[in-house]
């Protein structure tokens, strides 16, 4: 099978999707948003950087960043963990090619995750409190807190002044 394909810079040209992968790892869970997307759109893009604990993808269809994690990391959105160990050395590189296909999502030529078995992970966001009293009080109070104990140049000005135009 031949699709189209591209490296980082948008750039598009035929990749032969039959080749080899060397390893199958299985997602253990994954944001909902994400499974979906990856399901329903035939998900397309590239390895945008590589970390021994993450691997970030950028979906070529809307721009998003997009995480593979290993099983050390926690939920989060746009994020699939899976059930390797790390991603440093493991024959990735930037710009590989990463695609979803029926329950698979395919990462270069490295691996393959499997999402059969997947568990779907939803976000739930604290309701906003209803009187805001309590978040003004506890914003002043680390204010407060940074005035008396911070240092300077970050969110408590400076006593001294750099130049005349501060």
């Amino acid at each position: 099978m031949v699709s189209e394909g591209g490296d980082k810079t948008g750039s598009y040209g035929k990749i032969a999707k039959t080749e080899s992968v060397s390893i199958v790892s299985a997602a253990i869970s994954c944001d909902a948003e994400f499974l979906q997307y990856m399901s329903s759109l035939k998900w397309d893009g590239y390895v945008h950087s590589i970390f021994d604990r993450t691997v970030n993808l950028q979906c070529r269809t809307n721009d998003e960043l997009y995480t593979i994690a290993n099983r050390q990391v926690d939920n989060a959105p746009n994020t699939l963990i899976t059930d390797r160990g790390g991603f440093a050395n493991q024959g990735l590189a930037v710009g590989d090619q990463v695609y979803a296909e029926h329950d698979r999502l395919y990462v270069g030529k490295a691996f393959v995750l499997t999402l059969r078995d997947v568990r779907v992970w939803r976000s739930k966001l604290p309701s906003y409190p209803d009187d805001e009293g309590n978040l003004r009080s506890n914003a002043a109070a680390a204010a407060s807190f940074i005035e008396i104990f911070g240092k300077g140049g970050g969110i408590k000005r400076t006593s001294e002044r750099v130049n005349a135009m501060d």
